[in-house]
């Protein structure tokens, strides 16, 4: 059964390739998107509000500024095969552009994480609060990364929670067509996220961090991923240091999903979705 992963961060400290054997020994793993950041601020303090809780232990300085070799040695390692994406989340106006300069560098797709206010459920101060930036300035920040995106032919992961955020949301989706968006965590919401992927068809999702929820409910959850069995990645939330989440997301879908079904999860669509094949 072979695989990608939609969602994988890199919180990462120390030589990363060692680390490739321990997801090369992941049985049908093939790679996955590789969430790095960029343009993090140099202090701690800084960047921890804009880090969920759950993460914070895992924040040192050099795993917010990996450097350029991380890039190469993704690029000279193609089994298993990751997608570098650049994490924008600390992206200002005067950052925006800087886009060509990081798909020079190598990068391949942008994560994009909107959160403009405070999150209190996941552990964001939003940027309103961390950056002292308004809604109306992180709507336009969020725009001009869009067209960016949109020139340079850049899938985005947009994380965004549609229960606060559908009506902007919509309006990226009006703006930018043409531009593939993969929304994880089902949105936050299966009701919302199932309207865009009705209306919207660059619209993707994923359902990293929702295994606990999927257990519970998998009647709920199976009778979605088949209404939008096309639009659906697998993604795991997992951290590039530690694979063994991708190792428990996979080993449920596995008897979750009829083979048809998880194919198309698991690996079609992932590259659909990248490579619009």
């Amino acid at each position: 059964m072979e695989f990608y992963d939609a969602h994988i961060h890199y919180f990462y400290e120390g030589s990363i390739e060692p680390i490739y054997k321990n997801f090369s020994d992941i049985k049908g793993f093939l790679g996955g998107a590789l969430l790095i950041f960029e343009e993090a601020p140099e202090s701690i303090e800084e960047v921890l509000p804009m880090i969920p809780r759950a993460y914070h232990h895992l924040i040192t300085k050099e795993a917010i500024n990996p450097g350029p070799e991380v890039i190469s040695i993704i690029e000279d390692n193609k089994t298993p095969l990751f997608i570098p994406y650049i994490d924008t989340r600390f992206f200002d106006k005067d950052h925006v552009k800087k886009l060509g300069y990081y798909t020079e560098m190598g990068y391949k797709a942008v994560k994009i994480l909107y959160v403009p206010e405070v999150d209190d459920i996941i552990g964001f101060e939003g940027w309103e609060r961390s950056l002292s930036r308004s809604v109306k300035a992180s709507e336009q920040v969020t725009s001009d990364i869009m067209e960016q995106c949109r020139l340079y032919n850049l899938p985005v992961l947009f994380h965004v929670d549609l229960r606060r955020y559908s009506s902007f949301v919509s309006d990226i989706f009006s703006a930018f067509p043409d531009v593939n968006i993969n929304i994880p965590h089902f949105g936050s919401s299966r009701r919302e996220m199932a309207a865009f992927l009705e209306n919207f068809t660059n619209c993707y999702t994923d359902f990293s961090s929702l295994l606990p929820y999927m257990k519970e409910s998998p009647d709920a959850y199976r009778d979605f991923i088949k209404n939008f069995k096309n639009r659906i990645l697998f993604g795991s939330d997992a951290v590039f240091g530690n694979p063994s989440m991708i190792t428990e997301y996979i080993t449920f879908i596995d008897n979750f999903l009829e083979d048809q079904l998880k194919d198309n999860i698991i690996r079609h669509n992932y590259i659909r979705f990248h490579y619009g094949e």
